[in-house]
């Protein structure tokens, strides 16, 4: 029989058989679920619903068949249709953790752990906080220094693969995951500036500074137009 995602877990009870993912993914799944919802709920909720409750599914056995890149994208799915849900946060920081993501697993755990606060769930906010606390020595991290030439620009925005880097994260060590990052600077009458770095190993210290924006060039709309030619005159 199975267990509906939405009902509350089952008592904890010792068992001599091996817990396997599945079993610890659908328990932590109940999670998602919202208080019980009134009989005139809407069809878009219960298709909603049954959406996450399907997509979960799916994302469960692929991790359990070692299938972790499609199983990801499922989970964070799963959390965008139910963002308070702390049993899918924690299976997609569980993934991520699986893929190598050590940062974007780091992040979800905290969601998670602060969630579990709020809610007053000591079962889902302390593993959390435990797999936040192990995994933080591991992280690589990437600080952006901003040249104070360029922090006065008007209309100035940074951006790390494609998400903006407000000033508060200049000069900041933050975590990263692994792999290829690209940092984009634009401002207002500047060339685009664009680097690549790549974190090769978890714990790396990488740092990068935005330099100097080039001019853009002027476009023919921006030039003055020349003064119109005298007519000559008829003696």
């Amino acid at each position: 029989m199975t267990t509906s995602p939405f009902s509350p877990p089952a008592a904890s009870r010792t068992s001599p058989r091996r817990v396997t993912l599945a079993s610890v993914a659908a328990l932590a799944f109940a999670l998602i679920a919202t208080p019980a919802q009134p009989a005139h709920a809407d069809a878009s909720d219960t298709q909603r619903r049954a959406t996450s409750q399907t997509l979960y599914n799916e994302a469960v056995a692929e991790m359990e068949r070692g299938d972790i890149a499609s199983a990801c994208p499922k989970l964070e799915e799963v959390v965008r249709l139910e963002p308070s849900g702390l049993g899918a946060k924690i299976t997609l920081a569980r993934c991520y953790e699986k893929s190598g993501r050590l940062a974007s697993a780091w992040a979800m755990y905290a969601a998670t752990e602060e969630g579990g606060l709020r809610e007053k769930r000591a079962d889902r906010w302390r593993p959390a906080r435990q797999r936040k606390e192990a995994l933080e020595p591991k992280l690589a991290r990437l600080t952006l220094n901003v040249d104070d030439a360029v922090k006065d620009l008007p209309g100035l925005t940074i951006e790390r693969d494609g998400i903006p880097v407000g000033s508060g994260q200049w000069a900041v060590a933050v975590p990263v995951d692994r792999g290829k990052h690209v940092i984009r600077a634009t401002a207002t009458g500047k060339e685009p500036w664009e680097r690549t770095i790549e974190i090769k190993e978890d714990g790396e210290r990488a740092e990068l500074r935005v330099d100097a924006l080039r001019d853009a060039p002027e476009s023919p709309a921006d030039k003055p137009a020349p003064p119109p030619t005298p007519t000559p005159t008829t003696p």
